[in-house]
């Protein structure tokens, strides 16, 4: 943590308790809540990325890449990703959305599980029992659009075809073209499932959902909907060998995490 975010930090620390004794203290948390909430959380997200890479290497995101030079051989990147346990709060990976550069975050840490600890922490966090990252079904992410981080606040401008999520593991990078993007309720769970809306289906795809909190027209500061945003991979790079437009081949990584195919919930909490 720098000199200046402990200041920040500080000063936001100061300024809600000085609401609390000026008899203002809901104000104080209220303020907290909505904005004081993503100084740690931007903390915590520099800490885990500067950790994930000091294991990992510091690798330049692949997003000028030509689509030619992306793999599509997916038994191939099948074949180089393992399968290990992770423990809930885990940092595996990192989720980079170039088109989000110059609006703010565009780089976050991936954690295993969408518990409030994970989320508060304003990484992207998987769902484990969704598949994983690449594989066959449904990889799935959620994390908060404002509050704690404002990690996802920009999903709602991502455009089909156009934008793309990279996903950063240890032994690969994979490209995610934006296919589709909806509001549903949130209670709706059904856009975890291996083929997003249709219970039973064999997952032919491999698909990476986003799910963040909304109102029902897509607002920042609702909790009643989630805003839902699809891709699909089409393509994919070895992370250990140089990459076209890298600057340097990073070192060796860790592997992927196992998943499986089940249904979980979309939190509530997510927003």
């Amino acid at each position: 943590m720098t000199e200046l975010q402990h200041r920040r930090f500080r000063i936001a620390i100061f300024l809600a308790l000085l609401c609390g004794v000026a008899g203002l203290g809901g104000v104080g948390l209220g303020w907290w809540h909505l904005f004081g909430t993503s100084i740690p959380a931007a903390q915590f997200v520099g800490a885990a990325i500067s950790t994930w890479q000091a294991e990992h290497g510091v690798a330049e995101v692949p997003a000028t890449v030509e689509p030619a030079h992306w793999r599509t051989d997916f038994a191939a990147l099948d074949a180089v990703t393992q399968q290990v346990p992770l423990k809930d709060g885990q940092t595996w990976g990192l989720l980079h959305v170039p088109s989000w550069a110059a609006r703010g975050r565009a780089t976050m840490p991936i954690k295993a599980g969408v518990s409030d600890s994970v989320l508060a922490t304003g990484a992207a966090g998987w769902y484990p029992e969704t598949a994983k990252p690449g594989q066959l079904g449904n990889f799935a992410l959620a994390a908060h659009r404002r509050t704690r981080g404002n990690s996802f606040r920009h999903t709602i401008d991502l455009v089909p075809g156009d934008d793309f999520v990279v996903v950063e593991q240890g032994a690969a990078w994979m490209k995610f073209t934006i296919s589709a993007q909806r509001i549903v309720a949130a209670t709706e769970d059904q856009v975890l499932l291996p083929v997003p809306g249709i219970p039973g289906a064999e997952a032919s795809e491999r698909l990476i959902t986003l799910t963040t909190c909304g109102d029902a027209n897509g607002g920042q500061w609702g909790n009643t909907h989630r805003v839902i945003t699809h891709g699909v991979l089409t393509g994919w790079l070895p992370r250990l060998a140089e990459h076209p437009g890298s600057r340097s081949p990073p070192p060796s990584g860790a592997a992927l995490p196992t998943g499986g195919a089940a249904t979980p919930q979309v939190p509530v909490g997510v927003g």
